[in-house]
């Protein structure tokens, strides 16, 4: 680029500071009264990526004190191809306080699924406060995770104030899946875990078998 616009230099002018670009910078206003320049894009309202896991015969999928923070008051983890390697299995979550998952606990808050033979299973899944974790999938028969070629679970999962000592940790989401039963499923869920203590970190596991295969990212969500 040369620098000239409309017949000006504007490397010369004092208009633009000359400083190079690094990767990543946007040109911008750098203060009242100071030349234009490269600063880095302003940030807010993003989803910042944090980390990835692949389960290969994976017992559990964990993400633990390193990941889950007090930078982000908002965390997402996409569900991507997750399926497990025992047939009519489900899809469970829990939290961690002090570096230990809680097993037990978990009241849903609600749960509906619908799949294509038209069939509703609301409140499809653990339903007590004893319950050992939050169900991602619908427990109703032929409405399990299964381990056909098609029969992948993909899905989002939101997590709300886990670090926070004084709000209750809570989790909505949404999938799609192809059942056990070879039923096309969409669905809500979110429960939460009642206790006004810091989250430190996360698990995806099955009711039975291992996860055979599927990604998982997580991401936070910036607060300014």
């Amino acid at each position: 680029m040369s620098g000239i616009v409309g017949g000006i230099n504007l490397r010369s002018s004092g208009l633009v500071n000359n400083s190079s670009a690094s990767d990543g910078q946007v040109f911008t206003g750098t203060g009242t009264g100071l030349p234009a320049g490269f600063e880095a894009a302003a940030g807010g309202g993003a989803w910042n990526f944090l980390s990835t896991a692949t389960a290969s015969t994976s017992a559990t999928i964990d993400f633990t004190s390193s990941i889950i923070t007090s930078t982000y008051d908002q965390y997402m983890v996409t569900l991507t191809n997750i399926k497990p390697d025992t047939d009519a299995t489900n899809f469970l979550f829990r939290v961690s306080v002090s570096s230990t998952f809680i097993t037990s606990g978990y009241p849903e808050a609600g749960m509906y699924f619908n799949n294509a033979a038209g069939t509703p299973a609301m409140n499809a899944g653990y339903a007590n406060s004893s319950s050992p974790a939050i169900g991602l999938n619908s427990f109703v028969d032929s409405n399990h995770l299964g381990t056909a070629t098609d029969e992948q679970y993909n899905g989002s999962l939101f997590i709300y104030n886990p670090t926070n000592a004084s709000h209750y940790t809570c989790v909505t989401g949404y999938c799609v899946y192809e059942t056990d039963g070879g039923l096309f499923t969409t669905g809500q869920m979110g429960g939460h875990y009642p206790a006004t203590s810091a989250v430190d970190g996360i698990r995806f596991y099955m009711t039975s078998g291992n996860i055979a295969s599927g990604v998982f990212r997580v991401y936070g969500l910036a607060n300014s």
